[in-house]
């Protein structure tokens, strides 16, 4: 029962500072990205179904984005289902 903790800086390497466009803060606002990617690939690839106790801790990536991103993986399940892309749903 332990908790899986992603780092607000989860990426597959290199300087946030390195890959921004445009002023030098874009590339900070977009640390919590990394945090998306994870959660989505987790969720979409089925580890809660295959885990059920399994959780997952977002501490650090200021999780106020948290039900907004809920919301948009519902709507594009909604989406994806209604075009044929996913069955089942």
């Amino acid at each position: 029962d332990l908790p899986i903790c992603f780092h607000i800086l989860t990426s597959r390497g290199g300087s946030i500072y390195d890959e921004r466009r445009g002023h030098p803060m874009n590339g900070f606002l977009a640390i919590i990205r990394a945090v998306q990617d994870v959660v989505g690939l987790m969720v979409l690839g089925g580890a809660f179904e295959r885990f059920p106790k399994l959780k997952l801790v977002c501490a650090e990536g200021d999780a106020g984005w948290m039900p907004h991103y809920r919301y948009r993986m519902d709507h594009a399940a909604f989406n994806a289902a209604e075009d044929g892309i996913i069955k089942g749903l």
